[in-house]
């Protein structure tokens, strides 16, 4: 069955020859441990994230240059992906917060908060300015446009062995024709010493922030393929 190789950071192509953007993030479902659509950067300053599914792809080249097989108008059709980190406040954070609910009402929803600053929930309110450090920092959750089964796989992804080592980041990922991942290639450099396709069948789960493998580090070079 072909293998295809999608490389983070690579350009990508429209069908009528024109550069629309890099491979900035793949969709993953970790259930089906499938490739759902990728997240194609568009711009340097002012930057769109579209979401492309699968399908589009017409072809890797070896260098890694992702052609589809639609135009670069219908490349702007496709939906912008969204994005967002926040922190739902406690109960007893809202004893505090200048804010109409904490005077009994009812609390309907969630009050939404950027997740960086330098005073805020997770801090003590009594504390001075020069005490702000936080007491029990909140857990920042974060939401998006993407089905929420879906992990977002960037080359800030990194690789865990069993023993729970950082071995590297994911540089790219290998898939079927039928869209069944089948393997990750961690790059040489910071463990290994040749970029190492982790089969996915060594992988025991996958979130945004890790994947995370059933075997050592040097069970992984040694074993693993070569690139």
């Amino acid at each position: 069955m072909e293998r295809t190789h999608l490389d983070l950071g690579k350009p990508v192509v429209a069908a009528d020859g024109k550069r629309v953007g890099t491979v900035d993030r793949i969709v993953f479902d970790p259930k089906t441990k499938e490739l759902q659509q990728f997240i194609v950067r568009q711009g340097t300053l002012l930057t769109k994230d579209r979401i492309i599914d699968r399908p589009v792809i017409d072809r890797v080249d070896p260098d890694g240059t992702v052609h589809l097989n639609v135009s670069s108008e219908m490349v702007d059709q496709f939906p912008e992906f969204y994005e967002a980190n926040f922190i739902i406040p406690e109960e007893e954070d809202l004893a505090w917060l200048p804010h109409a609910w904490v005077s009994g009402q009812a609390i309907e929803g969630a009050i939404l908060y950027p997740a960086a600053g330098s005073f805020g929930l997770g801090y003590d309110p009594h504390a001075g300015i020069m005490e702000a450090a936080p007491l029990d920092p909140p857990v920042v959750e974060t939401e998006s446009n993407l089905s929420s089964d879906s992990v977002l796989i960037d080359e800030g992804t990194s690789v865990v062995d069993r023993d729970g080592t950082k071995i590297g980041t994911v540089d790219e990922i290998v898939y079927d024709e039928d869209g069944n991942v089948v393997g990750f290639v961690v790059k040489a450099g910071f463990i290994f010493h040749h970029d190492v396709r982790i089969p996915a069948d060594w992988v025991e789960s996958v979130t945004t922030d890790s994947v995370q493998l059933t075997v050592t580090a040097q069970e992984a070079e040694q074993a693993g393929t070569h690139e």
